[in-house]
This record gives C-alpha cells, sequence and structure tokens, in this order.
C-alpha cells in the first residue's frame, strides 16, 4: 500500500510539473507576429551584419533569481537564404556572446526561438518546427529603422520558460530586454 501511495505521489508530481510548462501557455497559433515589421524580415540574400546588443535578463533557475546584463557588447544578424523557400526566404538570426552569456534569437516564416546561454549551458524556447506558425507569446517586439540599420528590442511580457537539453529548466523573468542595434 505504501508503494502505491509513493506511486500516486511521484505520478501526480510529475503531471503537476508538466502541465505547469505546458507549451500551448507560452506560444501563440494565430496573427501576424510582431517580427514581420523588421525591414530585413524579407531579406533573401545571405547577409552578415554587424550589431551591438545589450543584454538585461533576469533568469530563475528555482530558487533565487540570476540577472544577465551588460553594456554595449558586439553582436551579429545572419541572414542565410532558405534555397528551398518552404514557408519563408530567409533565416533572420540575431547573435552575441559575451563574459560567459549567449542569447541567440531567430525568425522563420511565423516562428521564432530564443535561447539564452549561462553557466555553461543554452536555455531554450523553439517554435520553429513543423509547419512554422506557432511564435513565442510573451515576447513583444519594437523595431526602430536608422538610415544605417534598425534596432530589434526585444521585451518578456510575462514569464516563460527555457529549457535546456538535458531537461533542467529555468523562467525568463518579466521585464527582461534583449536589444540588437543592426548597422549596415
Amino acid at each position: 500500500m505504501r508503494r502505491l501511495l509513493a506511486f500516486i505521489f511521484s505520478l501526480f508530481s510529475v503531471s503537476v510539473l508538466l502541465a505547469q510548462y505546458h507549451p500551448a501557455d507560452y506560444i501563440v497559433y494565430d496573427g501576424v507576429p510582431e517580427f514581420h515589421n523588421s525591414k530585413y524580415y524579407t531579406c533573401s540574400e545571405e547577409k552578415e551584419l554587424n550589431a551591438t546588443a545589450i543584454l538585461d535578463a533576469t533568469l530563475s533557475p528555482g530558487v533565487g533569481n540570476v540577472r544577465l546584463a551588460t553594456a554595449s557588447v558586439p553582436a551579429r544578424l545572419y541572414i542565410l537564404p532558405d534555397t528551398e523557400e518552404v514557408y519563408d526566404v530567409s533565416y533572420k538570426i540575431y547573435t552575441m556572446e559575451y563574459a560567459g552569456y549567449k542569447v541567440e534569437y531567430a525568425v522563420y516564416a511565423n516562428a521564432d526561438r530564443l535561447m539564452v546561454g549561462y553557466g555553461g549551458k543554452e536555455y531554450w524556447l523553439d517554435c520553429m518546427d513543423g509547419a512554422c506558425d506557432v511564435y513565442i507569446k510573451n515576447l513583444s517586439h519594437r523595431y526602430i529603422n536608422h538610415d544605417d540599420g534598425e534596432e530589434l528590442l526585444l521585451t518578456v511580457t510575462d514569464d516563460f520558460p527555457l529549457i535546456a537539453l538535458d531537461g533542467t529548466t529555468v523562467m525568463l523573468k518579466r521585464g527582461s530586454k534583449f536589444r540588437f542595434r543592426v548597422f549596415e
């Protein structure tokens, strides 16, 4: 009887944990994502553009919070053509790496993905699979056009989980900001 109760409790605990991170709570299936407003969204030729990035993000690995912050650091925007043009003409990938922190934000069709790396692990929320028709729900975009490029401001509007390959999870906290200033 004791084993049965322990098994039922374990099953209940796992169910609660899985329900807590149900993907549908963190992605959107309809509408036009804000990243369609980028001047690079329809770019179809291969490019590597210099950029700068500013990171001000808070992660919650379970107990307490970890703040990741940088001043303006070197970054890149890679535009990689999709030669088959299945859903889009190209992938747009913003990257930065500095002092042990990494960020990659990518867009393809109506899908996006965000990776934040720290402590030797990469944590992801990835919507780029299948039909590429879902995107991250709690991530707002603002684009500022400049004569010599564009600025992307990503702001987390509500907490959402990022998951590492080993299954560990961190919550990216509301108010976290990622800024990429791209130069042509």
